[in-house]
C-alpha cells in the first residue's frame, strides 16, 4: 500500500539487481563522454553534426584521430584545374561558432581549422608524388585561427583573418580549445590536458553590438574545396577536460572528477613546436562515441564488457523463470 492508500505491485528483488547491474555497466561504458564526428571518404560534412547555440566563450576538449594526419590524395588526383597538392594545403574546419547573432559561417564566424603536416609530403609540381617514410613530423597536425568578418573570407597570406599557430598538435592526444568572442576581436586559445595555455592568437574584426548572443556552433568539416580522400574523424567533449583533476563545464563550473588519462611524452618537434598532452592511443574515431582507449581506462572498458555479458546472462535466467 502506498502513501495514498493505493495498492502497488511489489517489484521483485531480482528486478532491482538487474536494474543496478545495467546502470553500473552503462556508467562504466563511456567514462570519457566524448562524441566523435566522422567525415566519410568523398564527403565534406560530418555524419553526426551537433546543433548548438553559443554565447561569447565556447570551449571544447578534442582528440584527433590518426586519420587526420594520414589522409592523402593520389599521385594523379586533381580537382578542377588544380592538383592534389593544392588540395592538401586547404584548411579543414575543426570547431568554432558564428558571431554577432549569425547563423551563417560565411558572414561572421570564428573557427579552429586544421590540416596534416605538409612536410611529410613529396610534391610533384601541383600533384602529390607520395610521402616521406619515415617522416619526423608524422602524427602532427597544423592548426590555425580562421575568421569571417562581414562576409570577407580568410585568406592564407592574404589578410589577417587567418593566423597559423606555431604549435603543432599530435593525434590521439587530448587538447582543450577556447574561443572568446568580444566586441571587436576574437581570442583563440590552445591548451593541453592540464589546462596549461600552449598558445593564444587574437584576430581583430568589425565590431558588433551582440558578438556573444545566440550564435550557431560549427562542426567538423573537410575542406577547403576538395572532398575527403579517406575517412577522417575527431572526438569532442563540450567544456574543458582536465585529465589530472576534474571536468569543467562550458561556463567554468566544476563538476565531478573524470578518470585520469595516461600521460605521453611522444612528440615530434622537428622544425616547429609540437605539443603532447595525454595520449589516448587505441581510440577509434569511426564510432559515434569514443570508447575508453586501451591503456587509459582498462578497468572501465573491461568492466563494461564483463558487466554487459553478466547482465544479459541474468536477464535470460530471469526471463526463464517468468515463462
Amino acid at each position: 500500500i502506498d502513501l495514498f492508500g493505493e495498492e502497488t505491485e511489489v517489484i521483485p528483488a531480482r528486478m532491482w539487481i538487474l536494474f543496478l547491474l545495467f546502470i553500473g555497466t552503462v556508467v562504466s561504458y563511456d567514462p570519457q563522454g566524448f562524441t566523435c564526428q566522422t567525415v566519410d571518404q568523398g564527403k565534406y560534412y560530418c555524419s553526426n553534426p551537433s546543433l548548438k547555440l553559443n554565447n561569447g566563450i565556447i570551449r571544447t576538449a578534442v582528440v584527433m584521430n590518426a586519420s587526420t594526419s594520414e589522409y592523402l590524395y593520389g599521385p594523379t588526383y586533381s580537382y578542377g584545374t588544380t592538383g592534389g597538392y593544392w588540395c592538401m594545403t586547404n584548411w579543414n574546419k575543426l570547431w568554432g561558432g558564428c558571431r554577432c547573432g549569425s547563423y551563417d559561417n560565411h558572414q561572421n564566424s570564428d573557427r579552429f581549422v586544421w590540416r596534416r603536416d605538409l612536410r611529410c609530403l613529396i610534391r610533384n609540381d601541383s600533384l602529390v608524388a607520395g610521402e616521406l617514410d619515415p617522416c619526423p613530423q608524422a602524427g602532427q597536425i597544423q592548426i590555425a585561427a580562421y575568421a569571417y568578418d562581414n562576409g570577407v573570407a580568410p585568406v592564407e597570406g592574404g589578410n589577417d583573418l587567418l593566423k597559423i599557430f606555431n604549435t603543432y598538435i599530435m593525434v590521439e592526444t587530448l587538447y582543450n580549445l577556447q574561443i572568446e568572442q568580444i566586441y571587436n576581436a576574437t581570442i583563440y586559445t590552445l591548451m593541453d590536458d592540464n589546462l596549461n595555455s600552449l598558445e593564444s592568437i587574437t584576430i581583430n574584426h568589425t565590431g558588433c553590438n551582440n558578438p556573444d548572443q545566440n550564435n550557431l556552433q560549427q562542426n567538423l568539416y573537410f575542406g577547403g574545396s576538395c572532398p575527403a580522400p579517406q575517412t577522417v574523424a575527431a572526438c569532442f567533449k563540450p567544456g574543458f577536460v582536465n585529465s589530472s583533476s576534474n571536468v569543467i563545464d562550458s561556463i567554468g563550473a566544476s563538476s565531478s572528477p573524470s578518470s585520469s588519462m595516461a600521460n605521453s611524452s611522444a612528440a615530434a618537434s622537428s622544425g616547429a613546436t609540437a605539443s603532447s598532452s595525454s595520449s589516448t592511443s587505441g581510440f577509434s574515431g569511426t564510432s559515434s562515441t569514443l570508447i575508453a582507449p586501451s591503456g587509459s581506462f582498462p578497468e572501465a572498458s573491461d568492466a563494461s564488457i564483463i558487466g554487459h555479458s553478466f547482465a544479459i546472462f541474468i536477464l535470460c535466467l530471469w526471463m526463464r523463470t517468468m515463462l
